[in-house]
């Protein structure tokens, strides 16, 4: 009888065990990779957020600079007409101090959309895994449900449950 059993354990296997070379989920290592999965999202994340801020520097410094080299040639131009204390002049740096705040109003508002975005995405890998952890504990309950029910096929032939 023991040999019976013996010759059958690859049949068992073949038939319901998830234990196989061919598919390591399940010895535990599709958990591994679900954890590998998360870690590289997360770096991901940590990476769109490092390159998001250099971004918002970037582009602050540049409108910065910008703003900077933009006001000397207005303010020479204005004090060499004669306009110097104006209040044409003093409309027209209204105006420029005006579009350089609203041009960081508008990095800054990117800068939060970028912070959405990848909260989002992290938000939604979290749900993913979370829906893949719930699938894989339904799959290893119905498989030990499989395992046990082809086990009590051989009970019979072992003559322990008599």
């Amino acid at each position: 009888m023991a040999s019976s059993l013996l010759t059958s354990s690859p049949d068992l296997l073949a038939r319901g065990s998830r234990a196989s070379f061919a598919d390591p989920s399940g010895f535990g290592l599709g958990e591994a990779a679900q954890r590998r999965q998360r870690e590289q999202a997360q770096l991901r994340a940590q990476l769109q957020r490092a390159g998001l801020g250099a971004e918002t520097q970037r582009s602050t410094r540049d409108l910065t600079r910008a703003y900077k080299q933009g006001a000397e040639p207005r303010i020479t131009g204005y004090a060499q007409r004669g306009l110097g204390r104006s209040g044409l002049f003093n409309r027209a740096m209204q105006d420029y101090i005006g579009q350089y705040q609203r041009g960081i109003g508008d990095i800054g508002q990117r800068q939060q959309l970028g912070e959405a975005g990848i909260q989002l995405g992290e938000q939604i890998s979290a749900e993913d895994l979370q829906d893949a952890l719930d699938r894989l504990r339904l799959q290893t309950q119905s498989q030990i449900v499989a395992d046990a029910a082809s086990l009590r096929e051989f009970a019979p032939m072992t003559g322990l449950f008599s």
